[in-house]
């Protein structure tokens, strides 16, 4: 499994965040600078931006890398900004217990990208 540690810009307001491949927490800390970059590209000139984090298909190289990662994404600043947020997962029950426990319109998760991907782009605030 090839690993995927880049992030974009899509449609001038959708930040799309892959995280994906056998993960080490180098692999964490090689993301995080390009999806920081970007995101407080958004942040710091007041422009709103919609979130896509790919998470789909993953495997960590030990038990510290998954909170690794959680550590760094949750970063106040940056959760607290975004428009929208989909979360593409692999493991249908994690994104089921995820749906069931939401309360905000403006995040949703997934096990299919283009899913994920025409939410966020449809996206309109309640």
């Amino acid at each position: 499994m090839k690993n995927n540690t880049n992030t974009i810009t899509a449609d001038d307001n959708i930040v799309i965040s892959h995280l994906t491949g056998h993960l080490t927490i180098g692999d964490v800390d090689t993301w995080y600078e390009e999806f920081e970059k970007v995101c407080f590209g958004f942040i710091d000139s007041g422009r709103p931006f919609r979130l896509l984090m790919n998470r789909n298909p993953y495997t960590v190289s030990d038990i510290h890398v998954r909170p690794y990662w959680r550590q760094k994404f949750f970063n106040e600043k940056i959760t607290s900004s975004y428009e929208a947020f989909a979360l593409v997962l692999s493991d249908a029950e994690i994104v089921k217990a995820y749906k069931e426990n939401n309360q905000y319109d403006y995040v949703d998760f997934f096990l299919d990208y283009d899913k994920a991907y025409v939410w966020l782009k449809n996206f309109k605030r309640k």
